[in-house]
């Protein structure tokens, strides 16, 4: 897709985030998948933003278990999750009736000072 190595790194992960958001929103996942492992692959990290658009995507259309593993390279990455990925994330465990796993992130989410917003 790109050369990681010529380009501004902040400008480069900025612009695959927007790429990345476009395919999501454009309902063409398996795109956005692709560039966000360009982005792992430079050594960048997508714009949380980003992360939000393609986990929620995934949840639509019910690629939970991708959810899962897509958003454990983001926290290796260092992404830091916020109210508004969190609140994807309990509405993934809602879609595959896994309530255990919502109260897991509901504490997570109380440890580190986010505070639902939804119920």
């Amino acid at each position: 897709l790109v050369d990681c190595v010529s380009e501004d790194p902040e400008v480069l992960s900025h612009v695959l985030s927007w790429l990345m958001i476009f395919y999501a929103k454009s309902g063409m996942i398996n795109d956005s998948i692709e560039v966000f492992e360009q982005i792992r692959s430079c050594g960048l990290k997508p714009h949380l933003q980003a992360c939000t658009v393609i986990l929620n995507s995934l949840v639509k259309e019910r690629l939970t278990d991708t959810v899962w593993k897509m958003f454990k390279k983001m926290v290796k990455l260092g992404v830091v999750a916020n109210i508004h990925l969190y609140n994807v994330l309990v509405h993934a465990c809602s879609k595959s009736g896994d309530p255990e796993k919502a109260e897991k992130l509901l504490s997570e989410m109380e440890e580190k000072g986010v505070f639902p917003d939804l119920f």
